[in-house]
């Protein structure tokens, strides 16, 4: 077996057959059919990979193959590759070498060699060398010539050389003037191989790279803010630590050290700090709120005007820029209102009537608008509140229209009441003594000399009246939405507080009787009453008035006493209560002289008793039961109390002849027994 040589081109499709001349012989004819293999050698592991041998004819004695392409070559990459070929007949093995010659194929591109970046300082002069750029043909077993070409050349800095591949300043360079402050420059390179004496333009002879170049700054220019000035409203009550809502920037045009640069406030508060402190190059600004709490109450922080300060580091001279920073401070409602006492106590009559003034209370609020003063309004809450009337902007205090009573048409009373003439003459009506004359009436005339001016006439049954006692007597009427009693006026009917009509004094206005004093909450919200609130409590005192007359605690006195007695056992006493804590009460005896003659009242205590100048005596008063009444006063108000005094008879006269001397004549011859 001798050793086989081939070529084979490297753009040779797989399943070429490259070599089709392998023959193995074998002198014996007899054993196993003759086969041949593809083994791996160290210098080419991968040549058994890239192709196969592929046996045409095999024989005991005879076996031809071929060698078939399975994966694409490259010139570029191998140029030979060394086969072993082992040829075996199952008992005994030969071998030979098979080397294929790659052939090279121009199907590529120029390649592109050594570096392909550059650094210039921006002041070098105009046709300086930046750098040489180097290709070379892509295909090594013939390479062709390789000719240069810029395609982007931004601002026009720079010259290639076609047939050296020198790149060259071709005017002054700037730094500042680039659009990428880093000041790179990327260029894009095209080189073409010449084929026939024709620069290509096809893929296959065309490459294209980019170059960097990168301009050295020189320190020529000092960092520069976005804006000269700036402005900005911040709330008072920004937390520490919040940014400004500024868009800041910085920026130095120069590169390394020329473009470091240190970042500071002139702020002599001290309110605010800056962030960061040391830059390169550029970078956003952020201003915070540094130390303590803004006040807009404080006329010294309602604005700060601060400078903004960049200045270089490294460079000599330290070249610097400013800014100017107003921050205005805006007010917040972060005060609440603020009473001068923790709480009030004021006083109003009874008799107020709605409208009336009763106090003006008002807080004030550190903050300005409708946070502060401007903003408050105030309430009242609490029970009873609905009785009393506040402004809300002004905060005064007034008695309220009288709300509806409460119970409606179903509020019913019952109060005691002295029979009527009518009632007496009734034959019904209980009685357990006799007239002994006819009804006698004697009238008054209530008034109330307050603000209404009103009057009532009141009936009294003056003595002798009444013979009969009246506790059980007793009748039912409405105060509320009933028709007016149309019954004769009498002693003792006088309506209590509650039962006279709604309005100053009684319930459910203002009535001392009832409810004398109210505590209330009372409630100042800044921002129109939807922003903060403060408090305080509310104390109420009703004055009482003189608006209630006297009541007769009982509807009818009684007494019984032996004729010429001269006093009452027990002690008869007139009693009339009056609501009005105010009011003191008198009493009087109203009646005809017979009875003002026989029996006497303290005015103070209404403690009755019996003249000591007049003896009582039946004969004298002409009935044994007296009847007249107590006026009981406050000064305003009059109410009548019944008295009846029961006198009875005793023997405690002698007979009485009606002559001293008797003188009269009768004949001698008058009869016994006929009257002298």
């Amino acid at each position: 077996m001798v050793p086989y040589e081939t070529d084979v081109l490297e753009n040779a499709e797989p399943g070429t057959t490259i070599f089709d001349g392998i023959l193995v012989t074998d002198r014996d004819t007899v054993g196993e059919n003759l086969d041949v293999s593809c083994i791996p050698q160290p210098q080419n592991p991968d040549a058994c990979e890239k192709f196969a041998i592929e046996v045409t004819e095999s024989q005991q004695d005879r076996l031809t193959a071929a060698v078939v392409l399975k994966q694409p070559l490259d010139y570029n990459e191998r140029m030979i590759y060394q086969l072993l070929l082992d040829a075996s007949d199952g008992l005994y093995n030969a071998s030979a070498g098979l080397e294929i010659h790659v052939r090279d194929v121009q199907n590529a591109p120029p390649v592109f060699q050594g570096s392909l970046a550059a650094v210039i300082n921006e002041d070098s002069p105009i046709g300086t060398l930046v750098m040489t750029i180097q290709a070379r043909d892509g295909d090594r077993g013939q390479p062709r010539k390789i000719v240069y070409e810029l395609v982007t050349n931004p601002m026009d800095y720079f010259l290639l050389d076609k047939h050296t591949g020198e790149l060259r300043t071709a005017k002054p360079l700037d730094k500042e003037a680039l659009p990428d402050d880093t000041g790179l420059i990327i260029l894009t390179v095209k080189a073409r191989e010449v084929v026939d004496g024709v620069p290509g333009n096809d893929n296959l002879t065309v490459a294209t790279t980019q170059a960097s170049i990168t301009i050295r700054d020189v320190n020529d220019s000092p960092p520069m803010f976005n804006k000269t000035e700036y402005f900005v409203a911040l709330s008072e009550n920004t937390a520490p630590g919040t940014p400004l809502p500024l868009e800041i920037s910085v920026r130095d045009p120069d590169v390394g050290e020329n473009a470091e640069f240190r970042l500071r406030l002139n702020d002599v508060s001290s309110v605010f700090d800056v962030e960061p402190k040391l830059v390169t190059g550029s970078s956003q600004i952020s201003i915070r709120v540094a130390n303590g709490t803004l006040d807009y109450e404080n006329p010294n922080q309602r604005k700060f005007i601060v400078l903004l300060v960049a200045e270089e580091t490294k460079t000599n001279p330290r070249l610097s820029s400013t800014a100017t920073l107003t921050v205005s401070i805006t007010d917040a409602n972060d005060n609440r209102p603020v009473f001068e006492q923790d709480s009030y106590s004021t006083t109003v009559s009874e008799t107020a009537h709605p409208g009336h003034l009763i106090a003006t209370i008002t807080a004030r609020d550190l903050d300005s608008g409708l946070y502060g003063d401007q903003g408050i309004r105030y309430s009242l809450s609490g029970t009873g509140s609905e009785l009393f009337h506040v402004d809300p902007i002004t905060g005064a205090i007034s008695v309220a229209d009288c709300p509806p009573a409460l119970g409606g048409s179903q509020t019913r009373r019952r109060r005691r009441q002295l029979p009527t003439l009518a009632d007496l003459q009734h034959p019904d009506f209980p009685a357990n003594g006799t007239a002994r004359g006819p009804a006698e009436y004697m009238t008054y005339r209530i008034v109330n000399s307050g603000e209404s001016n009103e009057f009532r006439d009141v009936n009294v049954i003056a003595p002798p009246t009444i013979a009969t006692l009246y506790d059980s007597y007793e009748t039912t009427t409405t105060t509320v939405d009933e028709p007016a009693r149309t019954d004769q006026p009498h002693t003792n009917d006088v309506l209590g507080p509650r039962q006279m009509p709604a309005g100053p004094g009684t319930a459910p206005c203002l009535d001392y009787e009832t409810q004398s004093v109210y505590y209330l909450s009372y409630r100042a919200t800044d921002d129109e009453g939807r922003g903060q609130t403060s408090v305080v409590s509310v104390r109420i005192s009703l004055l009482d008035a003189n608006d209630s007359p006297p009541v007769c605690e009982s509807p009818l006195y009684r007494a019984s006493v032996d004729e010429g007695a001269s006093l009452f056992e027990p002690p008869l006493v007139i009693k009339a209560r009056d609501p009005d804590v105010v009011s003191e009460i008198n009493y009087r005896i109203i009646g005809n002289e017979a009875v003002t003659r026989h029996f006497e009242i303290d005015k103070r205590t209404g403690q009755l008793t019996i003249s000591k100048s007049v003896a009582l005596d039946v004969n004298h008063l002409k009935s044994e039961n007296v009847f007249f009444g107590v006026e009981a006063t406050d000064g305003l108000y009059t109410t009548l109390c019944n008295v009846n005094i029961t006198i009875r008879d005793v023997n405690n006269h002698a007979p009485q002849f009606a002559r001293e001397n008797y003188l009269t004549s009768i004949e001698e011859n008058f009869p016994i027994a006929p009257l002298v």
